[in-house]
């Protein structure tokens, strides 16, 4: 089994106020991701690249679902790490 890489589903949610993750879509079965920009060329994608390069620390590739507003996103790190990181930051609480 390899785990140095995990292939995530996303419902992207573009035009919002902020960057972050927005729960999980239980119907569809992703996880729902809101981004700033608009799906105007590439520039929701282009965030989405950035932001979860930084937040995981590590590569991330749009695998599926580029003209979409559901992805398929590999992010090259160790599998476990990845999780543990998504579930910490989609229990995270504003105050």
């Amino acid at each position: 089994m390899n785990n140095d890489f995990v292939v995530l589903s996303f419902k992207i949610i573009p035009n919002s106020k902020e960057f972050g993750f927005a729960g999980f879509d239980s119907w569809s079965r992703r996880i729902r991701l809101k981004v700033k920009n608009p799906a105007l060329k590439e520039k929701a994608n282009n965030e989405i690249i950035e932001k979860l390069s930084k937040i995981f620390g590590a590569e991330v590739k749009i695998i599926k679902g580029l003209k979409s507003g559901r992805k398929e996103i590999l992010i090259r790190k160790d599998k476990e790490l990845v999780l543990e990181k998504l579930k910490e930051l989609t229990s995270q609480k504003k105050p």
